[in-house]
């Protein structure tokens, strides 16, 4: 069930944001059991995916320099062949 729930998600999400109609807008989407809490604005440490963290993504975003992607997928999903939540940073002290 949690993985049915996990494949849900993703496809939804980025679905809407890729080519549904919320097309235009951001997506920093870690693969982890946590869900806001690893997002960690205020640290250097926390979630990265596709080797960006959320806050260098949304600094770029929200200044308008347009230098780095801002829809991130974890790719650790496909690499490691799994449904399970799989990042191994999903949390701000590590």
């Amino acid at each position: 069930m949690f993985r049915y729930f996990g494949r849900q998600t993703v496809s939804g999400i980025a679905g809407a944001v890729v080519h549904g109609p919320h097309r235009g807008n951001g997506l920093f989407m870690p693969s982890c059991y946590e869900h806001g809490a690893n997002l960690c604005i205020g640290s250097k440490n926390g979630s990265i995916v596709q080797g960006l963290t959320y806050k260098r993504v949304l600094v770029d975003w929200y200044e308008g320099r347009n230098e780095l992607p801002h829809i991130l997928l974890d790719d650790c999903n496909a690499r490691l062949s799994t449904d399970d939540p799989c990042n191994t940073l999903c949390n701000c002290s590590t």
